[in-house]
């Protein structure tokens, strides 16, 4: 009976690790320097690291029942995090969490590579700690995960994960606790990549990393790759260029500087960008996760653009969207948001030195917008101060050219007056609520200043 109890405990402590670990450690610290230990290379860890391979002597049902057996009362205030097991040891828990890589049985007596580390004396979760037992003449160190200050996270040999005080650490005697030494480490590196925020396609971008590192190696990986030419440069320096013609359109995009130390490997920095699209013509097809235009980018689409299902256009105040016989359609059997037109309601709509103060979009010569949600919308949705987007039809099906567009309903009381007045008749319009929003500054004064008289004439 006894055997069972305990069986069943350790099988609601296994699911217990999951939401133990889940506090945020980082996983690309450094790898852990060790020495040959068994020749048992694994792809997935640095050069330097080699471990036991002992995957075909774990331990039998009965072994782990036995272990089980009477742990509590062995050692008591350790909670058991995951099972017993040869497949890893304390140095492989360590190595395995920090460096993101599967456990391994791994052999190690060096220091962490005093590069990336600082030795701390106030411990933080996620830290490294490094104990030295017998007053500190014990070669080959017990390492764990601190997860508090007097808290730990190990495992010993065999024996389960457990968490536990930090003076209570299985296999080792109480007299060696004694005389053991705790040394914690934390990462140190606080690399950054400088650049642009945003790349608009005026010519080359140059990004680096700071402060400057001692390098042993480092690549430049950047998307979406389709965008850009090839990262190029080594060491501490990438230049980024846009691609043309355009194939692939994006709004945002991530540059990735992944670099080496002698001693610590794969660690990676990322910076994202926002991407604008200049002056261009998509003669093609481009595949598009959404794109924002320039300002004062005039961009003409005469192939076609084929949108994913959350790939917005946007038309922002003084740019134009010529589809000119061209289409901007689905990217698959899916639909896409649509069009964007963005306005500034207090400017005008005419025709100034050449451009508008508004978004503008024109379609002509058979231009299609085919499967989406709304085909075009007058304004940044959300912001009524970003009405005013202009749409122009040079021709369309049978002579007619519809426009979907989001209006305040209290300025539609007039519409058909001026609609008709503007189409000698022949235009037609219908409504449907859309959604409720907070209306533009001068008319909630507007608003009020009318309240706060209707109120005065009431009494």
């Amino acid at each position: 009976m006894k055997r069972i109890i305990i069986l069943t405990w350790i099988l609601l402590s296994v699911s217990y690790l999951r939401a133990q670990l889940a506090f945020g450690i980082p996983v690309s610290f450094s790898s852990l320097n060790s020495e040959v230990y068994n020749p048992g290379v694994h792809n997935d860890l640095p050069s330097n690291m080699w471990v036991t391979d002992r995957t075909n002597e774990e331990l039998s049902f009965s072994e782990k029942t036995y272990l089980y057996r009477d742990f509590g009362d062995i050692h008591p205030g350790h909670i058991i995090l995951d099972e017993a097991t040869v497949t890893y040891n304390c140095h492989g828990y360590t190595f395995g969490l920090v460096q993101g890589t599967d456990r391994y049985n791994i052999s190690w007596s060096a220091d962490l590579c005093n590069d990336a580390f600082d030795i701390v004396t106030v411990p933080q979760t996620g830290d490294i700690a490094v104990m030295r037992y017998n007053n500190g003449q014990v070669d080959s160190p017990h390492s764990a995960i601190v997860y508090n200050q007097d808290t730990l996270i190990s495992k010993w040999g065999e024996l389960p994960l457990t968490k536990h005080h930090k003076d209570s650490v299985i296999g080792i005697a109480a007299f060696e606790m004694g005389n053991a030494h705790y040394t914690y480490y934390r990462r140190v590196i606080n690399t950054q990549l400088t650049g642009p925020d945003i790349i608009d396609g005026s010519g080359t971008y140059i990004f680096t990393p700071t402060p400057n590192i001692n390098l042993a190696s480092c690549t430049w990986n950047v998307e979406p790759a389709d965008m850009f030419q090839t990262a190029s440069g080594t060491g501490y320096t990438a230049n980024l260029t846009y691609k043309t013609p355009f194939t692939y359109l994006a709004p945002k995009a991530k540059i990735t500087f992944t670099f080496s130390y002698s001693c610590d490997n794969h660690y990676s920095v990322s910076k994202e960008i926002d991407l604008l699209i200049p002056t261009t013509t998509i003669s093609g097809i481009a595949v598009s996760d959404g794109f924002v235009l320039d300002t004062n980018a005039v961009v003409a689409v005469t192939g076609e653009i084929r949108s994913n299902p959350k790939a917005k256009a946007i038309v922002p105040t003084g740019t134009k969207l010529i589809v000119d016989g061209g289409s901007m359609t689905s990217n698959g059997d899916t639909v896409w948001p649509g069009i964007q037109v963005w306005g500034n309601a207090s400017a005008d709509q005419y025709l100034n030195h050449g451009g508008y103060s508004q978004g503008y979009l024109e379609l002509k010569n058979g231009a299609t917008i085919e499967n989406a949600v709304c085909a075009v919308e007058l304004w940044h949705p959300g912001d009524w101060n970003s009405t005013g987007g202009i749409v122009m039809g040079m021709d369309s099906d049978h002579g007619y050219q519809t426009i979907h567009a989001k209006v305040p309903f209290a300025e539609m009381d007039r519409y058909s007056t001026t609609l008709s007045s503007l189409t000698s008749g022949r235009g037609t319009f219908t409504m449907k609520y859309a959604e409720y929003a907070q209306v533009p500054t001068d008319v909630q004064q507007r608003l009020l200043k009318e309240y706060e008289e209707s109120q005065k004439e009431e009494e």
